[in-house]
């Protein structure tokens, strides 16, 4: 008798999926991340770097950039723009990822003293911190942040595309 396969996030379900074994390359962990190989082919698959993000359609809009823009020019009027403001504006993204990781805890219920204490748009709200602090530390110390973000996340996806299994 063969386990289970793990369970799956709906985003994930596929009908390419039915029928595999847990021993299926297409259900393991690649890199450990946390994605299978069919996961990481659907992420990758989509041209990030060309048709997804341009002028027209950027990761964070105009609006969004003038928003975090706005944070740090009101940052830098109360706390300045010295090395130690900017050491703590990155150490600010360590204490919302925490802040993150808690919420999900509170999700799964995994400490059984406290039981279930936060719902999934909990969590959601705590990774928009992490990435609005991550945005404000960026604009912090980039030029063009929008540019390298741009950049780096195109980088990112050409080194993760995986080769086509024949």
């Amino acid at each position: 008798m063969t386990a289970d396969p793990p369970p799956c996030d709906p985003l994930w379900l596929d009908v390419e999926l039915d029928g595999t074994t847990p021993d299926d390359p297409r259900l393991r962990d690649l890199r450990g991340q946390g994605l299978t190989a069919v996961q990481l082919h659907t992420i990758t698959d989509i041209p990030l770097a060309t048709d997804h993000l341009t002028e027209r359609n950027p990761m964070i809009s105009n609006d969004q950039w003038a928003t975090i823009q706005g944070l740090v020019a009101w940052l830098d009027s109360e706390n300045g723009r010295s090395s130690d403001e900017i050491s703590l504006r990155i150490l600010k993204l360590t204490e919302e990822a925490g802040e993150a990781a808690q919420a999900w805890i509170g999700v799964r219920g995994q400490n059984p003293r406290k039981g279930v204490t936060h719902t999934r748009a909990d969590v959601a709200d705590e990774l928009c911190d992490v990435i609005v602090t991550a945005a404000v530390a960026l604009a912090s110390i980039a030029g063009d942040p929008a540019l390298h973000l741009d950049g780096k996340l195109a980088k990112i996806a050409a080194r993760s595309r995986t080769p086509e299994v024949a």
